[in-house]
């Protein structure tokens, strides 16, 4: 999913399209798979290189447990509303608000 998508930005075909397959594998997945475990893995990962490797922190187990119970959450937060914001720019495709209506 491009970052475009999230500014208002006329969709393309090839855009609706590669949202509708996305669609059709579910919300739950979507936000659970990309929200929860994609997201908050790079994010978990990057914090923790960041203590480990700028910071010079000696690494510390609490630190790994709490950013696994608060980064998923957040990343599906998140990723509810990437949800809602596209399923809204997608019907607003096909309404042929943009101006290139797909049936």
């Amino acid at each position: 999913m491009r970052l475009k998508l999230f500014f208002d930005q006329p969709w393309t075909s090839e855009q609706a399209l590669g949202w509708e397959k996305t669609r059709a594998k579910g919300r739950f997945r979507f936000i659970v798979f990309y929200g929860g475990f994609v997201w908050a893995s790079g994010v978990i990962f990057f914090l923790n290189a960041l203590h480990i490797f700028v910071l010079r922190d000696p690494f510390e187990g609490k630190y790994l447990i709490i950013s696994l119970s608060v980064w998923p959450v957040a990343g599906m937060l998140i990723y509810s509303l990437a949800w809602l914001r596209c399923e809204a720019s997608y019907r607003k495709f096909k309404r042929g608000e943009n101006g290139d209506r797909q049936s």
